[in-house]
């Protein structure tokens, strides 16, 4: 059984603890639920819509027959069951970070991206040229290198640069 997720909803300015979001729950491409979770670090709520009990109860089966996660986050690696919680939780946070890895390709059209990851990362740009503006001028050239070449001196460590348009 696939479990997908529609017109999800994300609110990172009021997400506390956990992500805030609202969503519809798909098995195998029919409406069975919304989830949603109030983003102060409780579970995801999620709630049947009338005559899906039964879908529900098929999709939360086939939840807990997916492969455990091992978690090593704490100290001494343990097994995590999936559930339709966690299936939703990982679904949402997937949607996520596709919508910031997004936001992060469109700053690396704009300047040089640096960073940890696509939450936390740094632009360096130039006021009113894109990076393919200034790849095409010989001055502009100059710069990106001499630029590029100040941030990998900087960078610390987990840092990288993340734009794949430049080959300095």
């Amino acid at each position: 059984m696939q479990i997908t997720l529609k017109n999800v909803k994300i609110n990172e300015t009021f997400s506390e603890e956990t992500t805030m979001f609202m969503a519809d729950v798909y098995a195998d491409n029919k409406k069975f639920a919304h989830a949603k979770n109030d983003g102060r670090g409780g579970c995801s709520y999620i709630h049947h819509y009338d005559g899906c009990k039964e879908l529900m109860r098929e999709a939360e089966e086939a939840c807990f027959l997916m492969r455990s996660r091992i978690c090593t986050d704490f100290g001494e690696p343990f097994e995590i069951k999936s559930t339709l919680d966690s299936v939703v939780d990982d679904l949402i946070e997937e949607h996520r970070k596709n919508k910031f890895q997004k936001a992060m390709m469109k700053d690396c059209e704009k300047g040089i991206v640096y960073g940890v990851n696509c939450y936390n990362y740094n632009t360096m740009t130039w006021k009113g040229f894109t990076i393919a503006q200034l790849l095409k001028h010989p001055r502009g050239q100059g710069a990106l290198g001499k630029a590029m070449n100040e941030i990998k001196a900087e960078l610390k460590d987990g840092e990288q640069i993340f734009n794949t348009n430049l080959n300095f």
